[in-house]
């Protein structure tokens, strides 16, 4: 049996965020240099590392790559908190399921079962792991 290896981007490709991760970055911005986040570097197909360094070199950081494990250290803490109210903010986009659904069915097919369908875009493990119940695709589609 071989492994089936599938890639893609989960914003804007499956699920609408409604701005959470916009929020999660402010929240985590101000809570590490004491003052409010006024831009965000352009993300569409940019990893989190890069778009993070943009962003603290835009807000004028002194050595924005000094700090860029710390605040995805504190980002993901600002993750694992998310509770079940981020699961209104979340939306599976049309067609989402669906695609998943034909994925899962293409790969058994085939005779190849995915251990896990997940987004690597080259970002940290830790913001795809958001807590249970944020993405039900099925209900949400």
């Amino acid at each position: 049996m071989r492994d089936l290896l599938v890639l893609w981007d989960v914003d804007y490709t499956l699920l609408r965020a409604g701005g959470l991760g916009n929020r999660l970055y402010q929240t985590t911005f101000k809570d590490m240099f004491g003052r409010d986040l006024t831009a965000i570097a352009p993300k569409a197909g940019r990893t989190d590392r890069a778009i993070l360094l943009d962003t603290l070199a835009l807000a004028g950081v002194a050595e924005p790559r000094a700090h860029v494990d710390d605040f995805l250290a504190a980002l993901a803490r600002q993750v694992a908190a998310l509770d079940g109210s981020a699961e209104a903010e979340v939306r599976a986009l049309p067609g989402a399921t669906a695609a998943i659904a034909t994925l899962a069915a293409a790969a058994f097919r085939i005779d190849q079962r995915p251990k896990i369908i997940e987004s690597i875009r080259g970002n940290e493990s830790s913001r795809q792991q958001l807590p249970k119940g944020v993405f039900h695709f099925a209900r949400k589609a």
